[in-house]
């Protein structure tokens, strides 16, 4: 009997915060700055750590550092400049220029620094997230979480940008509202950073398109279908029928158990529905990503260990798009890949779903190919990785034509730790808005005024980086991480037996250790 339940490389941008551990309870210290102080405070202590990653790979290495200029253009002071070979080109007093950075290291962390969103936090203690201590690999991460807020409840929407785990790879998300009907004009959401990592938002936008009475589902590629008609499904898993497990959004989810010897081993799964006088047919899929995702990511970080800034500086302009390597492995356990059967009975591509993120359901449309065989029914091949993927609700629907969105920016941006208004900075596209951990925005929105009549989705973009805990420094091992570039298949193989042994408590750790600021 089936039963329901209830990558993968790194962020860039985060800036590390001490962790004092005391009788009592541990805490991350965070320094909070005046505006016109500067760097000669910020870096006086004896185990400072301080690395400038230079985009070209070079890399600054300070033993002293005393301050940047006024207008934060450069860091100076003592230590030695490195190439990409890591050859020592320079020692004594160095001087590392902002427009030239990719990344910054370090173990301090400042508020309100113009070079936050691009540090990355290094050793922070999982003592921080007491839930983490047992299982490391499935403490709380996300991108920034945005809740409704309903005025009694708060509503998960989305879980922003899960793939831009690096400024290069920067990106916009759109999330369905889901079953959220606004009930008012005057909205408020609240964008959370509930996990020890730095979030760079660039925007967060509504987008409210015109339902006219219609069902409105956007796709892979951006557009916004209009819909009607829905079609039930009938289907077998391994020769189990699991109708049932499909047909309703009701947050039980299908989900496989892992490959005990191969974490990218595959599954299929074949479903049949009625065209039901269906013209031009779309499959609706609600889904969201296993902790699997969680573990290859955390894994993948603790291998890089100290070296995690030279490691990103290297992968850099990488992405899946234009580089082989990152094809190759979204092709090989990432992507949730459909089929449709043509005329002559053979099965054909009809589509992708590859959206990162374990937290919050998406909803996706996927328009099946012309070719798709005429006739009463209409057949369906999904084909994805053994317990990578969950499958909430699947249906087929009749598009009838695209909508157009109208863009709604917040009318106030509130900073709710300093109690500041920062809308003008947040609605400005130029720059990013930077939260740390256990931060949150209050964000008003104003619907229009016959708000009733449109379907709502959530557009973000920006990117997020990981902080480095320092349970995970002590996996470093670069062997691993060549191995995952050269031999993906054997790395997935290797790592098999050692999340088998923690999957079954991922998903209750990972929800009792969101981060919570002290």
């Amino acid at each position: 009997m089936l039963h329901k339940k209830h990558f993968l490389l790194l962020p860039a941008v985060l800036i590390i915060a001490l962790v004092v551990q005391s009788c009592s309870s541990p805490q991350v210290v965070r320094r909070t700055f005046a505006p016109e102080d500067d760097y000669s405070k910020y870096i006086q202590t004896k185990d400072l750590i301080f690395k400038v990653h230079y985009k070209n790979g070079d890399l600054f290495v300070y033993d002293t550092l005393y301050q940047s200029n006024k207008q934060n253009q450069f860091f100076y002071g003592y230590g030695r400049r490195l190439d990409l070979n890591r050859q020592v080109t320079e020692s004594g007093r160095i001087t590392a220029f902002r427009d030239s950075i990719l990344l910054i290291e370090t173990n301090q962390i400042k508020d309100d620094d113009p070079q936050t969103a691009l540090t990355i936090m290094t050793g922070i203690s999982l003592a921080a997230t007491i839930y983490c201590i047992s299982n490391p690999k499935a403490c709380f991460g996300s991108c920034p979480t945005f809740y409704y807020d309903d005025g009694n409840e708060q509503h998960l929407i989305a879980e922003a940008f899960s793939q831009s785990i690096m400024p290069s790879l920067e990106r916009e998300d759109i999330d369905a509202f889901r079953e959220i009907r606004p009930k008012t004009r005057d909205i408020r959401l609240l964008m959370k950073n509930e996990s020890l990592e730095t979030h760079a938002v660039r925007y967060a936008r509504i987008l409210a398109v015109p339902a006219e009475g219609k069902h409105i589902y956007s796709s892979v590629d951006g557009r916004f279908l209009k819909t009607q008609r829905e079609s039930l499904i009938s289907g077998m898993i391994q020769g189990e029928e699991c109708t049932e497990l499909f047909l309703y959004h009701d947050q039980k989810e299908y989900i496989s158990k892992t490959d005990s010897a191969d974490l990218a081993a595959q599954e299929e799964i074949i479903f049949t529905f009625s065209r039901n006088d269906i013209k031009t047919p779309g499959l609706v899929v609600t889904h969201r990503q296993s902790l699997l995702t969680t573990f290859l990511l955390y894994q993948t970080l603790a291998y890089m260990g100290n070296e995690t800034g030279s490691w990103l500086t290297r992968l850099d302009g990488m992405t899946r798009g234009s580089d082989p390597v990152f094809k190759q492995l979204g092709g090989m356990i990432g992507e949730m890949q459909f089929f449709t059967e043509d005329e002559n009975g053979n099965w054909i591509p009809a589509g992708i779903i590859d959206e990162t993120g374990p937290i919050a359901q998406e909803v996706t449309i996927i328009p099946l190919p012309d070719q798709t065989a005429a006739g009463d029914d209409i057949k369906i091949k999904i084909r994805m990785t053994k317990g990578f993927w969950k499958i909430d609700q699947l249906k087929l629907t009749d598009i009838i034509g695209e909508a157009e969105p109208l863009i709604i920016e917040p009318q106030l941006a509130k900073d709710e730790k300093r109690e500041k208004d920062i809308t003008e900075k947040f609605n400005s596209p130029e720059e990013y808005t930077v939260t740390l951990p256990g931060e949150y925005i209050s964000l008003y929105y104003r619907l229009p005024e016959d708000f009733a009549g449109y379907d709502y989705f959530l557009a973000a973009k920006g990117y997020y980086l990981e902080w480095i805990r320092s349970e995970w420094i002590a996996e470093e091992n670069p062997r691993r991480v060549l191995q995952l570039m050269v031999q993906p298949g054997q790395y997935f193989k290797d790592l098999a037996p050692m999340y088998k042994k923690i999957e079954d408590d991922m998903e209750e750790t990972f929800r009792r250790s969101k981060y919570v600021a002290q």
